[in-house]
């Protein structure tokens, strides 16, 4: 039997007083109500061909109150049913879902009234040591929030062998799965970034990866506008040349994008450039990042030859290039 220590005692809990809103909780108050869950069905194999729904579940923000959700492809893909959860209760089928697989970002569609609405600011005015956070379904169990700072910007992630996402936000708020496709806020209750769980190596932590509103922009745009996004293509991966990279390559120069990869048939590969390359220049423009060059290369025109100035060892090059629409499009 358990013998009492104090059969009087009486544990008091003083009253305490609300807590202050301070900058970020009113940041969160203001974005609270257009983060999302995006609910979706994927069916799945089992033995002798069974076929079987599987629920999965992510998260997105709502950018128009005629109701335009962002969100990541990862979270909709090969889904064939699609809703829309608001905190306030409101559940929404989705009537249009548009994808852009090469950027992990989606739009979807949804019919409803009174929705609420993010406000997007530009991601480049970022620096680190920055406070934000991250807000979504993680887990899949109804909206959290998650705080952190700007650990890096310009950040390169490869999700898969042959996709590169360039212009990345790293910050050390925990994204956890159910996060992706919500949205990284500034202390000003501005979405900056749509946070990406696929990006975070497995027993890392403290890591996490945002694609950036900088990048996200105009790719969202187009994405409503067209339904689609084509982008020009010139067959290389890339890595933003900076003082670790300079050393450990020994590099002519100490700034531009390092070719990591060139893709076998590729414009790239037909110029002649390798692996190793340091390209400076594209159609005249300095090249100081990797998703400088990726952005321009992005944005040339399809089968208008574009000029190339590079370093191959210590010898610097010239060539032109003539980019292909990207086959991924």
């Amino acid at each position: 039997d358990a013998t009492p220590l104090d059969p009087g005692f009486t544990l008091h809990l003083a009253p305490g007083k609300p807590g202050a809103a301070t900058p970020m909780v009113a940041a969160v108050r203001r974005v609270m109500p257009a983060v999302v869950a995006v609910n979706v069905l994927r069916i799945t194999y089992q033995s002798l061909d069974r076929q079987k729904d599987q629920l999965g579940s992510g998260s997105g923000f709502i950018i128009d109150p005629s109701g335009l959700v962002v969100t990541n492809n990862h979270v909709v893909e090969g889904s064939h049913d699609i809703t829309v959860s608001l905190g306030d209760g409101r559940t929404f089928p989705a009537k249009q879902v548009v994808t852009d697989p090469v950027s992990d970002l989606a739009v979807i569609r949804i019919d409803g009234s009174g929705l609420p609405a993010v406000t997007m600011a530009d991601s480049s005015r970022l620096e680190p040591g920055q406070q934000v956070a991250v807000i979504g379904n993680a887990l899949a169990r109804g909206n959290s929030v998650n705080g952190g700072w700007v650990s890096r910007l310009g950040v390169s992630a490869h999700p898969s062998l042959s996709d590169t996402l360039y212009g990345l936000i790293q910050t050390d708020a925990a994204i956890n799965p159910g996060n992706s496709g919500g949205p990284l806020i500034d202390m000003d209750g501005n979405v900056v970034g749509i946070a990406d769980a696929t990006l975070v190596a497995k027993n890392v932590w403290g890591v996490g990866f945002v694609i950036s509103t900088q990048t996200a922009a105009p790719i969202i745009q187009e994405l409503v506008r067209t339904g689609t996004v084509r982008r020009a293509w010139i067959g290389v991966v890339l890595q933003t040349v900076n003082q670790g990279v300079d050393d450990l390559f020994q590099l002519a120069v100490n700034h531009g994008a390092l070719v990591t990869r060139v893709h076998p048939g590729s414009p790239a590969a037909q110029t002649g450039l390798v692996q190793g390359d340091v390209i400076v220049r594209y159609r005249g423009q300095e090249v100081h990042t990797a998703s400088d060059l990726a952005e321009a290369i992005r944005t040339s025109p399809v089968g208008q030859p574009a000029s190339i100035d590079y370093w191959h060892g210590q010898i610097e090059r010239f060539v032109h290039v003539t980019p292909r629409e990207d086959p991924k499009s």
